[in-house]
C-alpha cells in the first residue's frame, strides 16, 4: 500500500481489532485443564496464529476478504494465507451455498474446493460473494448522473504529487 495515511489507518484499525495476539485460560476447577490449555498454546504457537490473525485483520479492514488455505483440508496445522489477487471469482450455487474458489490464471487457474479455504469476508453489499473494505470507498470511480469521477485515492495522490 503505497498511501501513508490509508496504511496507517488500516493499521490503527487492524490492531484495534487483533491487538497484541491473544491469550488462553482455564478453569482450575476441570481435570486435566492445564493440559487442554498446554496443547492449545502449543498449537496456536505452532502455527504462529498470532501473526496470522495480524495479516488477516489487515486484509479484512483494507480489502473486506482474506483467504487462507488449509494444505490438509482436515487440519489446521498447515495454513498459508493466499494473496488476495489470487481469488478471481467465489463459486456459489443458487441458494448462495460455497462451492468453489477459482483461482486467477497467474495462480493456476484452479478451482479450490470450499472445505480447503478459509473465507474471512467483511462488509458483502448486496449479497456479494466478496467482502467491502475501508479502502474500496477510496478506490472505486463515482459514476452520477452519466458522470465518470475519479476515484478519492487518485485525486489524493495527484495533490501531493503537485504540493
Amino acid at each position: 500500500m503505497k498511501d501513508y495515511a490509508a496504511k496507517a489507518a488500516v493499521d490503527f484499525l487492524a490492531d484495534q481489532a487483533v491487538g497484541a495476539g491473544f491469550y488462553t485460560t482455564v478453569n482450575p476447577d476441570y481435570v486435566q485443564a492445564e493440559k487442554a490449555k498446554a496443547i492449545v498454546d502449543e498449537f496456536c504457537e505452532t502455527v504462529n496464529l498470532d501473526g496470522l490473525l495480524q495479516i488477516g485483520a489487515r486484509e479484512v479492514v483494507a480489502c473486506g476478504n482474506s483467504f487462507w488455505e488449509k494444505i490438509t483440508p482436515d487440519r489446521l496445522e498447515s495454513l498459508k494465507i493466499l494473496p488476495l489477487i489470487s481469488i478471481e471469482k467465489v463459486l456459489r450455487d443458487p441458494l448462495g451455498q460455497v462451492r468453489g474458489f477459482k483461482q486467477t490464471a497467474t495462480y493456476g487457474g484452479k478451482t479450490l474446493a470450499p472445505e480447503s479455504i478459509i473465507h474471512f469476508c467483511w462488509n458483502p453489499i448486496n449479497g456479494e460473494p466478496f467482502g467491502t473494505g475501508v479502502l474500496r470507498s477510496l478506490a472505486e470511480r463515482l459514476t452520477v448522473n452519466g458522470e465518470t469521477r475519479e476515484s478519492l485515492i487518485s485525486v489524493k495522490a495527484r495533490l501531493e504529487k503537485v504540493m
